[in-house]
C-alpha cells in the first residue's frame, strides 16, 4: 500500500516505486528522457535534446527532433508493458508522457 505524502496525496509511495522500477529497466539515455518527462505536462524538444546532449545546443528544432525520434520510439516499446507512452504534447514542439 502507498504512503500518504506530507501534502496529503494518497499512494505516492506506490508511484515512486513504479517509477524507480521502470528507470532501472531502461538504458541510460532512455532513462534520462523518461525522468525528464515524468510528472511534467509538455516538455520542449529542446529541453529533452539539451538534457541528452548539452554540448550540441546549436542544432535546429528539426535536427533535435530527428535525433530524439529513435530514442523515443525505443522508449515507447519498453513503456508499453507499463501502459505508458511518449506522445507529442499539446503545444507545438513538445512531448509528454501519457497513460495508455
Amino acid at each position: 500500500m502507498g504512503v500518504r505524502a506530507p501534502g496529503g496525496d494518497c499512494c505516492v509511495g506506490r508511484h515512486e516505486v513504479r517509477e524507480v522500477s521502470i528507470i532501472q529497466e531502461l538504458p541510460a539515455q532512455q532513462a534520462v528522457i523518461y525522468q525528464t518527462l515524468f510528472g511534467r505536462a509538455d516538455v520542449a524538444i529542446e529541453t529533452l535534446h539539451d538534457t541528452l546532449y548539452p554540448d550540441l545546443k546549436d542544432r535546429t528544432r528539426t535536427q533535435k527532433q530527428q535525433v530524439l525520434g529513435p530514442f523515443i520510439t525505443r522508449l515507447n516499446r519498453r513503456l508499453v508493458k507499463h501502459r505508458l507512452a511518449v506522445k507529442p504534447g499539446a503545444l507545438k514542439g513538445t512531448y509528454t508522457l501519457l497513460s495508455i
